[in-house]
C-alpha cells in the first residue's frame, strides 16, 4: 500500500512540475471547477443553463409565432407604465428619424445604380452597417465595411451628403439595440417587397403592353397569357415554347413580343427565378423592375394624360413610414427600459438565465389578462402547446405579444359546390352569398318570389361599423389644419395638406425625381413626424379593432340573422369608458326604484288603514239603525197598539232591515275585498324590495311577411360563396373600396375550422346575369337618356326588375340547392362547351317600360334601390 502510495505522490510531483513550466495551462470552468472549458455556457459544463433557442427548441420543436394585440395601458402595471412609456416614445422618435434616413438614401442609390445593389445590403448586419452613414459614423463604415460593399457605395454617400448636407444625418446615443433589431426588420421588409410583388409587377407589365397596342383581351385569355409570359420569362434559358392553343392567332405575335421585351430587360447570367433565388439575391432583380419604370415613365412623357390607359407604378424599395415606429421589448433590454429588477426570490434565482428574464417580464406586464394566473402557469405553458416567446412590440398605444406554438399542420381543403353532390346536410341552413363592391356580402336564403330572407351589408355601412369613415374625416380635418410649431422647421407649409399635395413622384425611376422627393421629405421630416403623433397611432389602434369588429358583424348578421348596425341599434352609453359611470347610473336608478317601492308600500299601508275604518264606520251605522229601529214608539210596547198598526210596523221593519243589511252586506265585501288585494300588493312590493330589478327583455318586433324580411330557420349555414373575388379582391373596379370581402371570407374559413359554419365555393357563371325564377337571361337597364343602371337587370319573362346582387345571390342558392338535391348546377347556370356560339347581348330596357313592375321590386326584392 506505502509503495503505491508513494508512486501516487511521485505522478502528482512530475505533473505539478509539468504544469508549472506549461505557458497555456488548461482552462479552468469557476461553475463547476473542471478544465476544458471556461464558462458554464458551453456545453461540456454539467450546469449548462439553456438559452433561449436551445430552451424553445426542446420544449416547441419547429414552432412557429402569433401575435395577440392589446392595449397598451391595459396590460402594463401601473408601478412601470410612466416609466416605459417615456422610453418607448423616445426610441420610437429614434428609430423613425434614423431609418427613415436609412431608407431614402437606399431608395436613391438604388435608383441610381440598380445594378449594384448586393445582397449584404438585404441583410441586418448589412443595413446597421449602412445606419454608420446615416448617423454621421463616417470612420466606424470605414473600418467595418468590407468586399460585400460596393464602393459605389461611399462615393454616393458623399453626393448625397453634400446635397442634402442639414438634414442627411441623424443620431442620439443609447439606442444601439432596439437599431440592430429594427434593421432585422426593415431588412425583411426590403427582401419582401422585391419577392412577394416581382411576379404580379411583371403580369401587369404584359396587361400594360397589351392595352397600349388596343388588344387587350378577355381577362380569362389575359390570364393564361400572362401565366405564359411570365413562366417563360422565369426560365435560365431564352427557349421560346410552344404557345397555347387557348391564345386566339390575333394575341399571338404581341405575346412574343412583350416576351422579347422583357427578355432584353433581363440581366445575363440570370438563374431561373424563383422565391428561393431572389431571396438569396433580391438586387440582381433590381435592373429588371428599374427597366420596366422606365418604360412606364416613357409612355407617362410621350402620352401624358391624354389617354385613359392606367399606368402602373411601384417603387424600388419600400417608402419609409412617418408613422410611429414600434419597438421591440427583449430579455436583453427590459431593465433598461423598465428599471425592474430580478427578484431575490430563492426559486426565481435557480431558474435558467431565460426564465429569469421571464419573471421580469411577469413583474412589469399584467398576464393575467392574457389567460395566465400565475407565473408557474407562464413557465409551463409549453405544456399546452404554447409559450410566451420573450419579445413585445409596441408603439405606446397598441402592444403586440409575441407567443410560440406547435405548428397544427396543414390547411383543409378548400370546400366547392361539387364537393357537396349527392350530400346529406340535414342540419344545415342553405344560403347564398354574392361578394361585391357596391355591397360587401349580399345573402339569399332562397330564391325567386317565394318569402325568405335577404340580408345586405353595404360598404357604407362596413366602413361605418369599422370608423373608417370617422377616422378619415378626422384626418382630413387634421391635414388642413395649422401645422404645430417645430424648431427645425425650414420649409414654408402650412399644412399637412400643402406638404403632401407638393410632393414630388415617388413611383419612378427618375434619378432627378427621387433625389427632389428624398430631399423634400427630408426636409419636411420634422413637421410630418409632428403630425404623425400619438393621437395618430389611438387611431389607427382605433381602426384595427374596428375592422375587426366590423368583419365580424358582416359575418353575424349574414350567417345568424342578427340585427344590422343602425343608428338606431347603437347606445354609445355602453362603453368600456363610462363603466364606473353606468355603474354610479345603476346604483342611483336602484335608489330611487327602492325609495318608490318604500313610497308605494306607505301608500298602500294607508289605504288599507283607511279601509278598515270605512269598514268600521259601516257596522256602527248599521248598529245604529237597528237601535233607531227598536227604539221606535210601535216597537216599545207592541201590545198597546192596535193589531193593523203593529202589522204595519213589522211589515216596514222587514223591508227597512233587509235594504240597509244588503247595503251593509254588499259594502263590507267590497271592502274586504280590496283590503285582500291591497295585502297580497303589500306582499309583492316586499317581494321586489328584497329581490334584484330583472332587465327588460327585448322582444323584436315582428316582421312582415314578405320578400326579403322572414328570418331564417335553425341549423348551421352552409354557405355558398362566388369565388370570383377570389384572388381579385385587391382590383379597383368603378371607384368602390376594395380588400374587404376577402378579409369576411377568411372570417367564415376560421368559422368553419371551429365547425360553427361550412363555405363551399361556387363559380359565378351567369349568376348576376339570368333571372333567379325562371333562369332566363336579364336584360339590361338604362334610363331615358340612355345612361346605364348597372345595379338592375331586367327579366322580360317574368316582369320583374332584379338587383343584380340579390339575383345572383339567390342563384347562389339556387346552385347550391341543386347541386346537393341532384348532383349537378341547374341547367341555366351551366357553362356550355367551348365549341357553343356565345349567347347575345339582349336589348335594354328603359327605365320608364318597367316602371309598372318597381312598387313590387321595392317591397319584394330590393332591400334598397337607388336611382341615380
Amino acid at each position: 500500500m506505502m509503495n503505491e502510495i508513494n508512486v501516487l505522490q511521485r505522478l502528482g510531483d512530475e505533473q505539478l512540475r509539468e504544469a508549472a513550466q506549461n505557458q497555456h495551462p488548461p482552462e479552468t470552468c469557476p461553475t463547476c471547477g473542471l478544465p476544458g472549458h471556461s464558462r458554464s455556457s458551453n456545453p461540456a459544463c454539467p450546469f449548462r443553463a439553456l438559452s433561449k433557442k436551445q430552451f424553445m427548441s426542446s420544449r416547441l420543436p419547429a414552432s412557429e409565432d402569433y401575435t395577440r394585440v392589446r392595449s397598451f395601458d391595459s396590460i402594463v402595471r401601473p408601478a412601470y407604465r410612466n416609466v416605459l412609456i417615456t422610453n418607448i416614445k423616445a426610441k420610437s422618435d429614434y428609430l423613425r428619424r434614423t431609418l427613415t434616413r436609412l431608407q431614402l438614401f437606399l431608395l436613391d442609390y438604388a435608383t441610381h445604380h440598380s445594378d449594384q445593389v448586393p445582397p449584404f445590403l438585404f441583410t441586418q448586419n448589412g443595413l446597421y452597417l449602412m445606419t454608420q452613414l446615416t448617423r454621421g459614423h463616417l470612420n466606424a463604415f470605414l473600418e467595418r465595411s468590407d468586399e460585400r460593399v460596393p464602393g459605389t457605395v461611399l462615393t454616393h454617400w458623399h453626393e448625397f451628403n453634400q446635397d442634402l448636407l442639414n438634414v442627411a444625418t441623424y443620431d442620439t446615443p443609447g439606442h444601439t439595440a432596439e437599431l440592430s433589431m429594427a434593421c432585422k426588420l426593415q431588412a425583411t421588409a426590403n427582401r419582401n417587397h422585391i419577392t412577394e410583388n416581382f411576379e404580379g409587377r411583371i403580369k401587369k407589365f404584359v396587361k400594360f403592353r397589351f392595352a397600349v397596342d388596343g388588344e387587350e383581351p378577355p381577362s380569362r385569355i389575359l390570364g393564361i397569357i400572362k401565366d405564359y409570359v411570365y413562366q417563360t420569362f422565369a426560365m435560365i434559358a431564352r427557349n421560346m415554347e410552344p404557345l397555347p392553343a387557348e391564345i386566339p392567332e390575333r394575341h399571338r405575335s404581341l405575346t412574343v413580343l412583350v416576351l422579347n421585351e422583357l427578355w432584353a430587360m433581363k440581366p445575363p447570367q440570370l438563374p431561373t427565378i424563383t422565391q428561393e433565388t431572389m431571396r438569396a439575391d433580391p438586387g440582381r432583380h433590381l435592373p429588371i423592375l428599374r427597366a420596366i419604370l422606365d418604360v412606364y415613365d416613357h409612355y407617362r412623357a410621350t402620352i401624358g394624360d391624354e389617354n385613359d390607359i392606367e399606368v402602373p407604378s411601384f417603387t424600388l424599395l419600400p417608402l419609409p413610414s412617418s408613422k410611429p415606429r414600434f419597438v421591440d421589448i427583449t430579455p436583453e433590454n427590459i431593465t433598461q427600459l423598465t428599471g425592474s429588477r430580478q427578484s431575490p426570490n430563492d426559486q426565481v434565482t435557480r431558474l435558467p438565465p431565460f426564465l429569469r428574464k421571464l419573471h421580469i417580464f411577469w413583474q412589469v406586464f399584467a398576464f393575467e389578462k392574457l389567460g395566465y394566473p400565475c407565473f408557474e402557469s407562464l413557465r409551463r405553458a409549453w405544456i399546452r402547446g404554447h409559450f410566451f416567446s420573450g419579445v413585445m412590440r409596441t408603439d405606446g398605444v397598441q402592444l403586440h405579444v409575441v407567443f410560440s406554438r406547435l405548428p397544427h399542420g396543414p390547411d383543409p381543403p378548400v370546400i366547392h359546390t361539387p364537393d357537396l353532390a349527392n350530400q346529406d346536410v340535414a342540419g344545415f341552413t342553405l344560403c347564398g352569398i354574392d361578394p361585391g363592391r357596391r355591397a360587401v356580402m349580399t345573402t339569399s336564403f332562397g330564391r325567386g318570389h317565394e318569402p325568405h330572407a335577404v340580408r345586405r351589408m353595404s360598404m357604407k355601412e362596413y366602413c361605418t361599423t369599422s370608423k373608417e369613415s370617422h377616422i378619415q374625416r378626422d384626418m382630413n380635418r387634421r391635414k388642413i389644419q395649422p401645422l404645430p410649431s417645430v424648431p427645425e422647421q425650414v420649409h414654408a407649409y402650412e399644412t399637412m395638406a400643402d406638404i403632401e399635395a407638393n410632393t414630388p413622384m415617388t413611383k419612378t425611376a427618375d434619378p432627378v425625381a427621387i433625389r427632389q422627393t428624398v430631399q423634400h421629405k427630408l426636409i419636411c421630416s420634422e413637421s410630418t413626424f409632428a403630425f404623425y403623433n400619438t393621437d395618430h397611432a389611438i387611431s389607427n389602434f382605433e381602426l384595427v379593432k374596428g375592422k375587426q369588429r366590423a368583419i365580424a358583424t358582416a359575418a353575424n348578421f349574414i350567417t345568424t340573422g342578427s340585427r344590422k348596425y343602425t343608428r338606431r341599434c347603437r347606445d354609445k352609453r355602453k362603453t368600456r369608458k363610462n363603466r364606473k359611470q353606468r355603474k354610479r347610473q345603476a346604483q342611483r336608478r336602484r335608489h330611487a326604484r327602492l325609495l318608490q317601492i318604500k313610497d308605494e308600500y306607505s301608500n298602500t299601508k294607508s289605504r288599507m288603514d283607511n279601509l278598515g275604518r270605512l269598514r268600521e264606520q259601516h257596522d256602527e251605522l248599521m248598529d245604529q239603525m237597528m237601535r233607531i229601529t227598536l227604539d221606535h214608539p210601535l216597537g216599545v210596547h207592541p201590545e198597546t197598539r192596535p193589531e193593523e198598526d203593529q202589522h204595519r210596523f213589522a211589515r216596514q221593519m222587514n223591508h227597512a232591515l233587509d235594504q240597509y243589511g244588503t247595503a251593509h252586506d254588499l259594502a263590507t265585501a267590497a271592502i274586504n275585498s280590496e283590503i285582500e288585494a291591497l295585502e297580497q300588493h303589500l306582499l309583492t312590493l316586499q317581494q321586489k324590495y328584497l329581490d334584484p330589478p330583472q332587465q327588460p327583455t327585448r322582444i323584436r318586433a315582428s316582421k312582415l311577411p314578405h320578400h326579403g324580411s322572414q328570418e331564417t330557420v335553425d341549423g348551421l349555414p352552409l354557405i355558398s360563396f362566388g369565388d370570383a373575388m377570389v384572388g381579385r379582391d385587391a382590383q379597383h373596379f368603378r371607384g368602390h373600396a376594395v380588400g374587404r370581402t376577402n378579409n369576411v371570407r377568411q372570417h367564415l374559413i376560421e368559422r368553419q375550422h371551429r365547425a360553427l359554419c361550412m363555405v363551399a365555393h361556387t363559380n359565378e357563371f351567369w349568376t348576376s346575369q339570368n333571372c333567379s325564377t325562371c333562369g332566363d337571361q336579364l336584360s339590361p337597364v338604362r334610363t331615358q337618356d340612355q345612361s346605364s343602371i348597372f345595379a338592375l337587370k331586367f327579366c322580360t319573362t317574368c316582369q320583374t326588375v332584379w338587383d343584380r346582387d340579390v339575383s345572383a345571390a339567390a342563384n347562389m342558392f339556387w346552385i347550391l340547392d341543386e347541386t346537393i338535391s341532384n348532383g349537378a348546377r341547374p341547367l341555366a347556370l351551366t357553362r356550355p362547351p367551348e365549341h357553343h356560339q356565345p349567347r347575345p347581348t339582349l336589348p335594354a330596357i328603359t327605365l320608364w317600360h318597367s316602371c309598372k313592375c318597381l312598387g313590387r321590386i321595392i317591397s319584394e326584392h330590393l332591400s334598397y334601390f337607388f336611382i341615380l
